[in-house]
């Protein structure tokens, strides 16, 4: 009877342990390739909008295209970071765009170019 168990303990062990080392390592392996795939996703979002940013870069800044006056520049966030886009300096001043940013053509040129 002691001989039985101590052949079937042998191949429990003979074939347990290795199965339970594989579908250890195949769940690592799969949490690695997943986190890899979502740092992956990330860059790829942000060269996006990168290139949304770059595109809607316009050498002329945008009160003077639309003609602002000097009140309206005064407690304007674009005026206060001309490097960025306008309706970036708002977003990022105020938290949220407009509905008049919105409804801006250099939007809209952004983001049909952050979606291409």
């Amino acid at each position: 009877m002691e001989t039985v168990l101590a052949v079937i303990g042998l191949f429990v062990l003979r074939l347990g342990v290795p199965i339970v080392v594989m579908v250890l390592l195949s769940w690592g392996v799969s949490a690695y390739v997943q986190r890899e795939e979502a740092r992956a996703l990330e860059a790829e979002k942000r060269e996006a909008l990168a290139r949304a940013v770059a595109e809607a870069a316009v050498p002329q800044a945008c009160w003077d295209v639309k003609g602002c006056s000097a009140e309206d520049k005064a407690d304007c966030p674009a005026v206060r970071r001309p490097d960025l886009p306008c309706w970036l300096a708002k977003q990022l001043a105020v938290g949220r765009l407009s509905p008049a940013c919105e409804a801006c053509p250099m939007y809209q040129r952004s983001l049909a170019a952050a979606r291409a």
